[in-house]
């Protein structure tokens, strides 16, 4: 019952939902199961290599590798091998899309209709007037006169009613409507679109008719235009005003803009751009030797790729298909060796998915940025971030996997770029030049100086290669600022992404232990307020794990932050632990020896709460639970035979486990019970220590406590001489100081 028992930060208890836990471990465990499985790493593998296959343009891969680069000089000729056409860049097309919409004409609908319904009202008007003068005295008659021709009044209508007016201006009247409905009448141009275009389309009796579009009118500029053509032909201004009014009253646009019409012509002529510039003959001359690589050149170079690409009838397998499987073959092979190095060299790496997937998430992301760079914006090739993750993976994990990786991600990009091997070289020497200095970085400040071994390393390495490609020497220049900048920046932003990756993750790096060796930290402090025995018992601990972790080749920082934490549970429960009893009687006396052992298990299972809650890295968290192994409690194994229990009562008075699985925590392992035992000599001289550790490990090696956590003999041995070392230090003799008493008689 007391196993299903937790106790919240209230300090009550509750009980463990058994079933449903184990269900989530379960499912946990599948999980595990699947990713590290070796068809999941197979498949990470097949997919790795895919991306990178077919993130890059297809094209480039046709081009033949002897083609010159740019402003180079060409080494022979190179001759057109079929007829092709030569390709538009997408920068020439999409300029000429840009043109064909601001050389758009706007597309405008005539309305014949009403065009001839106000000529026919204009004709009318003149009919109807003619007949009114003998009838003008009759208010009656006015009045329905006006109600049709609201546009004027009696004293217009005055003025027009009058047979040798209305004989003189109604053909001049017809003829200034005649000549605005030659094109029509918008209602006004200011609102039709594509105003920087200066023609306009009119469709009118199904015929496209292309005019300058200052000749369409609006009904502003007709009515303008009416009354400079009548003003020339009268010098009355009543008739004028007259004349203007009746105009302005029947005069109605009959000229719309048409989005369908127009956005049709647009599609056509955007429909209608060649993809073509020109075209090369079978046996011509692309490029002839020692002639100089022209923009004109590249893009008949290109066009015969991506005729490559698509194959022709007349081609082979080779031609179409061969390029691209050699491609996949390469970058396959890298990433193979890849998984080959860690699965026999870096097993720990090897065998964490997490780890795996971050491990192969590096090429990806500097393979993503070097299309950009690259591809996109056209950028120097020595922007290429190799150096960022050489770095990274130096300092998540070791500077193995650092220099390694520096090697293939500069071959990963010399393929890419087809098979620019200069630009590897120089991507390797600078990658592990970057991954060297890092080596021991511990401190975020410790990244300042790999700027300056990376910045020089990019400038001599591009000067030297530059340098033997004739390059000219202000080019040499800007690709040695380029580089600079490159060493410059990668350092910057490995600072800014180490936190990113390590929580992501959950990898711990040297420069979070050193953080976490702090002994203000609130656990350690909390354990040497509350625990002061069991403090002093793992600052010893840590001095010794860390000596042991040098002398076989471990991390030493992690085998002594490792020591500092892994008995953090004991503050809890400090006073059933010898260490901190200060003389005071021991409280297991009258304990059972089954309830003593719970308790010596809890300090495990709460340090391990506690260290969860604190959120101390997994692998810290490892050395709390790995420290004990699943050792037998000697004390109280021996305690329970005594009275009366079986051995296989006593033997279960072990701890919960499991044993060590990697070398830092099985020295601590060693490290803790050699510290404790250490405190039991009565005469710490050297070849006691030394009989006394041996004995110990011994024990331990025996138990099999220390058979997962990959150890070998020698390292065994090599420990021993680190503990016997720092304890006969400890335990070093002083001379006796003659008393003052003694000295003045």
């Amino acid at each position: 019952m007391v196993r299903n028992l937790l106790k919240n930060n209230d300090g009550r208890y509750y009980r463990k939902a058994v079933n449903g836990s184990k269900s989530v471990e379960r499912g946990k465990s599948n999980i595990k199961e699947i990713l590290n499985n070796e068809l999941f790493k197979i498949t990470l593998w097949l997919v790795l290599t895919a991306v990178l296959t077919f993130m890059f343009p297809i094209e480039s891969l046709y081009v033949p590798l002897e083609a010159p680069k740019l402003g180079s000089i060409a080494t022979e000729d190179i001759v057109a091998p079929a007829d092709f056409y030569i390709n538009k860049s997408a920068e020439e097309i999409e300029q000429e899309r840009r043109e064909i919409v601001r050389n758009l004409p706007a597309y405008m609908m005539y309305n014949k209709g009403i065009a001839t319904g106000v000529k026919e009202s204009f004709r009318e008007f003149f009919e109807d007037i003619r007949d009114l003068p003998p009838k003008i005295r009759n208010p009656k008659e006015m009045e329905g006169f006006l109600a049709i021709y609201s546009g004027l009044d009696s004293s217009q209508v005055a003025v027009l009613a009058n047979e040798r007016i209305i004989g003189k201006y109604r053909d001049l009247i017809l003829e200034v409507v005649d000549s605005l409905y030659s094109y029509g009448i918008n209602d006004n141009m200011n609102n039709v679109p594509l105003a920087e275009n200066r023609l306009v389309v009119i469709v009118k009796n199904n015929q496209r008719i292309t005019v300058p579009r200052s000749q369409v009118h609006d009904l502003a500029s007709a009515i303008k235009y009416a009354e400079s053509t009548i003003s020339k032909n009268t010098a009355n201004e009543k008739l004028t005003g007259a004349l203007l009014a009746l105009f302005e009253f029947l005069i109605k646009p009959n000229l719309n803009f048409s989005l369908e019409l127009t956005e049709n012509a647009r599609e056509n002529a955007m429909e209608n751009i060649s993809p073509y510039k020109g075209m090369v003959l079978k046996g011509e001359t692309i490029i002839r030797k020692h002639e100089r690589v022209t923009q004109a050149h590249l893009e008949k170079l290109n066009s015969l790729a991506a005729l490559r690409g698509g194959g022709t009838d007349d081609e082979s397998l080779s031609v179409g298909w061969l390029p691209l499987i050699a491609r996949f073959i390469f970058i396959g092979f890298l990433m193979a060796f890849i998984g080959a190095f860690l699965k026999y060299f870096k097993r720990e790496i090897y065998n964490s998915p997490r780890r795996m997937i971050l491990v192969f998430i590096i090429p990806i992301l500097v393979a993503i940025l070097t299309y950009f760079i690259d591809f996109q914006w056209q950028l120097s090739p020595y922007l290429i971030p190799v150096t960022l993750a050489a770095m990274l993976l130096a300092v998540l994990f070791e500077v193995e996997v650092g220099l390694l990786m520096a090697v293939v991600i500069s071959l990963l990009v010399g393929i890419i770029r087809n098979f620019d091997f200069s630009l590897a070289f120089v991507s390797i020497v600078a990658g592990t030049v970057s991954a060297y200095s890092v080596r021991n970085v511990r401190h975020r400040h410790d990244f300042y100086r790999p700027i300056i071994y990376i910045v020089l390393t990019y400038v001599v390495t591009i000067y030297c290669i530059e340098s033997l490609k004739f390059t000219e020497t202000k080019d040499i220049l800007k690709e040695c600022a380029f580089g600079a900048f490159n060493g410059f920046i990668s350092p910057l932003l490995v600072i800014a992404l180490l936190p990113l990756f390590e929580t992501i993750f959950k990898i711990t790096t040297d420069i979070t232990l050193l953080e976490l060796s702090d002994l203000n930290h609130p656990l350690l402090k909390r354990l040497s307020l509350e625990a002061p025995g069991t403090y002093h018992h793992s600052i010893i601990m840590g001095t010794l794990a860390e000596e042991a972790a040098k002398a076989i080749g471990a991390n030493s920082l992690l085998a002594r932050v490792g020591a500092y934490y892994h008995d953090i549970g004991k503050s809890l429960k400090a006073e059933y632990f010898v260490e901190n009893q200060m003389g005071a009687k021991n409280k297991h006396e009258k304990l059972t020896p089954s309830m003593s052992a719970l308790i010596l298990e809890s300090h495990v299972k709460e340090g391990r709460e506690m260290a969860k809650l604190a959120g101390l890295p997994k692998i810290i968290i490892d050395f709390i639970e790995q420290h004990h192994g699943n050792s037998v409690m000697s004390f109280f194994y021996q305690k329970a035979i005594e009275k009366g229990a079986s051995s296989d009562e006593a033997s279960a008075l072990r701890y919960p486990g499991p044993k060590p699985q990697f070398k830092e925590s099985g020295i601590v392992a060693v490290a803790d019970s050699v510290e404790a035992a250490s405190r039991t000599l009565d005469d710490p001289k050297p070849s006691r220590i030394r009989n006394l550790v041996r004995k110990l490990i011994y024990d331990k090696f025996t138990s099999g406590q220390l058979d997962d956590s990959d150890l070998t003999i020698a390292d065994i041995h090599k420990i021993e001489d680190a503990f016997v070392f720092v304890l006969t230090a400890i335990f070093h003799n002083r001379i006796e100081y003659p008393d003052k008493e003694r000295v003045a008689s």
